[in-house]
């Protein structure tokens, strides 16, 4: 058996060996295909979807009195933070699609569209008079009803009060003590709106690359371009398993036997590789992709 026929059996085993493992083998450069001449360029190229939750803490506007009948402090200024939840890595190359999932309507745990303590002010559940009254005693005056709210509720819970106050009836009425009471509350401890958002970024990894940068979050901005350095940097950690050198062995110059050059061929030989999607020293998504930028180019026979 010639030595070139030993070469190929031993690419062929080697590629079936690794098959299991996603290795991929792809022509490079120009191949004559039929009457034909086409260029190959074989790239991965990865979607990251990252998952990020804004909160947003409006206080009440008696906030300041919170502690002083509830003994709890309560926040005094408007907060805005944003933080990274989660994230999921796609694929796609020439051969194959790793189709990204549709992404997720923004999910709102709160949405009382309130987005300062101006327009919290403005709709007070507590007014019920026109009487112009100071903050401390309007204070006094709410904290006084939510104790007595409780009170109600207990005594229609124990059959003390509401005699004829029973089943669906009862069920309304101690919802809407439920309800009249957090609204009280929220004047005292302000109102936190949370929405969880998807943003999809298109990654190419260069060849050599071991980190991109996607984007960058901002506590106070949320996720924004990976060029504001005033962020902190969202980034893929490549870690290739160096696993493609080991499909394609050297090709000789030349035929031994008889002297004569062996035509080849250019492919390129995926390697897979440890994706790992950080923010900080937090992973959000990791997964072992076949990435032919960051595998070798050999020269095969034809």
């Amino acid at each position: 058996m010639s030595k070139k026929v030993l070469l190929a059996v031993a690419v062929l085993f080697a590629s079936f060996a690794l098959s299991a493992q996603n290795i991929k083998i792809s022509p490079v450069g120009l191949v004559t295909e039929g009457d034909q001449m086409v260029y190959y360029n074989p790239t991965t190229t990865l979607t990251i979807d990252l998952c990020v939750v804004h909160d947003v803490t409006v206080p009440g506007p008696y906030a300041r009195y919170a502690q002083r009948y509830f003994g709890t402090v309560a926040p005094l200024s408007e907060k805005i933070s944003w933080k990274l939840e989660s994230a999921v890595i796609y694929y796609s190359d020439e051969e194959s699609a790793d189709a990204p999932a549709p992404l997720p309507l923004a999910e709102a745990e709160y949405a009382d569209h309130l987005h300062s303590a101006e327009n919290f002010v403005a709709v007070r559940p507590d007014r019920t008079s026109t009487a112009v009254k100071s903050d401390e005693d309007m204070a006094a005056e709410t904290a006084a009803a939510i104790f007595s709210l409780r009170q109600a509720r207990l005594e229609l819970i124990t059959a003390r009060a509401g005699e004829n106050v029973f089943g669906a009836g009862l069920e309304a009425a101690l919802a809407e003590i439920d309800h009249i009471e957090n609204e009280y509350l929220s004047l005292f401890f302000g109102k936190q709106y949370t929405t969880r958002e998807w943003r999809r970024y298109t990654v190419v990894p260069a060849e050599g690359e071991t980190t991109h940068v996607v984007c960058r979050l901002s506590e106070s901005a949320g996720l924004v371009d990976s060029s504001d350095l005033s962020a902190s940097p969202v980034v893929v950690d490549f870690r290739p398993k160096g696993m493609a050198q080991s499909v394609i062995p050297p090709m000789p110059a030349v035929d031994n036997r008889r002297g004569e050059s062996v035509p080849t061929r250019s492919v390129r030989v995926a390697d897979l590789v440890d994706c790992r999607v950080m923010s900080g020293r937090t992973v959000l998504a990791e997964r072992t992709v076949p990435i032919y930028q960051l595998g070798v180019t050999a020269q095969v026979a034809k």
